[in-house]
């Protein structure tokens, strides 16, 4: 079938679908990636601590801080998950994720139990809460 020289109108044809397949599906893989979290700051608060989180295309910073008890954060790699569903990534001093998700028009940051989260913030800070613009 393929291939045959007695048959260049079938291998046009598969070309053809090979070409069209291949197309669909970067257009799905394009369409499947979610929309950039939009650049600026958000601010808010966790459990006893304000937070801020503050976006530049593809690299988020979160701060932490709690009056007199302790200031952290860190800088990182922000990529999308789904919609309405992105992470941050850092690794300055070990490997932190942080989910970020949308929820009614507030952003809430969790960072992720099985990384190295807690080098980036102090006893009385964390790296979780809700922030908005």
């Amino acid at each position: 079938m393929l291939g045959e020289p007695d048959r260049p109108g079938v291998c046009v044809v598969m070309m053809k679908r090979i070409i069209l397949g291949s197309v669909f599906v970067a257009g799905s893989v394009m369409a499947a990636q979610a929309e950039d979290l939009a650049n600026g700051e958000y601010t808010g608060s966790g459990d006893g601590y304000d937070l801020t989180l503050t976006v530049r295309g593809n690299v988020a910073e979160i701060t932490s801080t709690a009056y007199r008890q302790c200031s952290g954060g860190g800088a990182g790699q922000l990529s999308s998950i789904a919609e309405g569903r992105w992470m941050i990534t850092m690794t300055e001093h070990g490997q932190c994720l942080v989910d970020v998700t949308m929820n009614n028009g507030a952003l809430l940051l969790e960072p992720r139990i099985d990384g190295e989260c807690w080098q980036y913030s102090g006893q009385a800070c964390g790296l979780a809460g809700a922030v908005s613009r």
